[in-house]
């Protein structure tokens, strides 16, 4: 009985590598949601206090992504990824001095796509769905504490295409905290 598993279960492994089931990718993204937000927030700070306390944000990278596609049939996949986004925030006031922040934002993410058009070149749409966990940490020495929210995390790509059958390159077309526009490297297995 053990044999007769260990059998299938090689045979298993074989067909999912031929069948070139699984992916594996790294992005990296522009123009997050959280750098829209970051800008918005930087904006409102100036404007709401009539220019008495300024606000910028400096975004070090946009996001960083990694992730792991698995396809139940050629043209669905469903997956799970990771990205990070960090920036450096100042805050200053006519009276006070200048505060910095540093801010990390690690997703964590399920993904689902849809390819429409499934050749050497593919095109498809896609969503995904996870958690954000936002830290702010003080850069200089203030008095003020180490902020931590947990958000929800989104991503549509409007609009993705690969091109490479086992290694490729990619570049999609969204919303979310990925981007606007992500450009990675895949390789199926």
């Amino acid at each position: 009985m053990k044999k007769i598993f260990l059998v299938t279960l090689l045979m298993s492994c074989f067909t999912l590598v031929r069948a070139q089931k699984i992916e594996v990718y790294g992005a990296y993204g522009i123009g997050s949601a959280q750098e829209i937000v970051d800008g918005l927030s930087d904006m409102a700070t100036s404007l709401g206090s009539a220019g008495l306390v300024g606000s910028s944000t400096d975004h070090r990278y946009g996001p960083i992504m990694v992730g792991f596609n698995y396809y139940l049939t050629p043209r669905l996949s469903a997956g799970v990824l990771y990205s990070n986004t960090s920036s450096r925030s100042a805050i200053s006031g006519a009276n006070t001095a200048d505060s910095y922040y540093k801010n990390t934002y690690n997703v964590f993410m399920a993904r689902t796509d849809y390819r429409y058009v499934n050749k050497i070149i593919q095109l498809y749409s896609g969503i995904s769905v996870g958690t954000s966990f936002a830290k702010t940490k003080p850069d200089n020495a203030s008095n003020t504490k180490t902020a931590s929210t947990t958000d929800i995390a989104y991503q549509i790509n409007a609009f993705g295409i690969r091109a490479g059958r086992k290694i490729g390159a990619f570049a999609e077309l969204g919303f979310g905290y990925n981007g606007i526009i992500n450009l990675g490297v895949s390789a199926k297995f």
